[in-house]
């Protein structure tokens, strides 16, 4: 497979993919889910949704596993299963759609903390519990639009690394928030 025609060519290239994206999220998204001076307060008798995995914390971990599996599938000699090839277009085409729907997504997980801290209720996990449901907005459009946004900026790094192997990020965070995250969610 020839990774010189997009800039995640390769070992460093694909590394350095995967950091500046977690560091961008981390710095400029995540700040978001737990703005200053936010004074959401927990009562002793209130409970609150306990997770074994914070979903931020696997999505980074995802894009980790997407990296991982498609150097994995090369030092291994699988055959090459390039993205772009199987959507019929050529790898840069791929790696700058996934640089645009890792943008669109990470703008949604912003967009949906500005939102629910417009409402003055934290962004799930974040700080404490949920004040009230948001249904108007994005929330009346998207019933949980923050995971949407994790599993679409996957799917970017997925194309990023145009690797079919690198959709096992994908496969990490969206088994985990729609088979335990959302119904402990929608339950509570």
């Amino acid at each position: 497979m020839d990774w010189s025609q997009t800039p995640a060519l390769g070992l460093l290239g694909g590394a350095a993919h995967v950091l500046g994206l977690v560091g961008i999220f981390h710095k400029k998204a995540l700040p978001l889910a737990r703005p200053p001076g936010a004074k959401f307060e927990q009562k002793p008798d209130e409970q609150t949704i306990k997770l074994p995995i914070r979903p931020p914390i696997l999505t980074f971990w995802s894009w980790g596993a997407s990296f991982a599996a498609r150097e994995v599938a090369t030092v291994a000699s699988l055959p090459a299963a390039p993205i772009s090839a199987a959507l019929g277009v050529s790898p840069l085409v791929a790696y700058t759609g996934g640089v645009a729907l890792w943008v669109a997504s990470t703008s949604l997980f912003m967009r949906s903390c500005i939102e629910m801290n417009s409402h003055k209720t934290p962004v799930p996990h974040g700080l404490g519990v949920a004040q009230k449901i948001i249904d108007d907005g994005l929330f009346g459009i998207l019933r949980h639009p923050i995971y949407i946004g994790f599993m679409g900026a996957t799917l970017g790094v997925g194309l990023i690394f145009d690797s079919l192997y690198s959709l096992v990020g994908l496969a990490i965070i969206s088994s985990y928030l729609i088979a335990h995250v959302m119904p402990v969610e929608e339950a509570w």
